[in-house]
């Protein structure tokens, strides 16, 4: 089992739903009473609260705490990086594979840059998994073309992680010259992307987007009401911190 699958193992057996699971089997198989209503309510308890809006807003914001990037000091950059968030496989639509809407978000978000500041664009990210598949940076360069009318861009198709995208960019900037990169990814995802990038020698700009935000239905005693995407999003958040940890414990990064 390589790395990756390891990853996505750790995080059904830590993360909820899979950890919900979990707890609710051990009520079931478990004989002492006092354990078994213990691991039932352990098991709802968490359930409730990652469903609720109040807490996934709340784990959110604890990540969210770049602001945005001056357009000013970004033109001084050599080039905007943009990381591939996930790809739609096997999209009927559009004849096979697509980006995601995380890497969509990313992506116009990076090609919008791109015209207030003329800077080539970068963008990162290979194929995550063992199915034959374009990488996702492909798969991004060509919407930033086609569709977004995108200027010069440069691809990175190898990276399957945060800490890929930044060793392998690391090198293609080398080689052509550049040191300083406005970086483009979600604000939860930026600060930790943000230090494995800075680990590899580059300096920084940090632009990060796609900000979580409170709707009507997020506010007031709604925020207490649980709803499918409020687990989504505290899965989301967990996913970070679990990934903060991760990186901590192979050296690759600090908290």
């Amino acid at each position: 089992m390589d790395e990756i699958a390891l990853n996505r193992l750790a995080e059904w057996l830590l993360l909820p739903p899979g950890l919900v699971l979990l707890l609710w089997l051990g009520a079931a198989l478990l004989r002492p009473p006092r354990l078994r209503r213990a691991l039932a309510a352990a098991g709802a308890l968490l359930l409730y609260a990652g469903s609720i809006p109040v807490v996934s807003q709340a784990l959110m914001a604890s990540l969210e705490d770049t602001p945005p990037v001056n357009l000013a000091e970004a033109a001084n950059a050599g080039a905007i990086v943009v990381l591939a968030g996930g790809r739609h496989p096997g999209s009927p639509e559009y004849g096979g594979d697509t980006v995601s809407a995380r890497t969509l978000t990313r992506l116009r978000y990076g090609v919008w840059l791109q015209r207030r500041t003329g800077l080539p664009l970068l963008l990162s990210g290979g194929v995550v998994g063992s199915r034959p598949a374009p990488p996702e940076a492909e798969l991004m360069a060509r919407i930033a073309r086609e569709e977004l009318g995108a200027g010069e861009i440069w691809t990175e198709t190898a990276s399957r992680s945060t800490a890929g995208n930044a060793r392998l960019s690391s090198t293609l900037l080398s080689d052509r010259g550049v040191r300083r990169i406005v970086l483009v990814t979600e604000a939860f995802h930026m600060p930790r992307a943000r230090r494995v990038f800075e680990a590899t020698g580059l300096e920084v700009l940090p632009a990060p987007t796609g900000y979580s935000y409170a709707g009507e239905m997020d506010r007031g005693p709604w925020a207490w009401v649980p709803r499918a995407a409020a687990l989504e999003q505290t899965a989301l958040a967990l996913h970070e911190y679990l990934g903060r940890l991760w990186y901590l414990f192979r050296g690759w990064s600090r908290l």
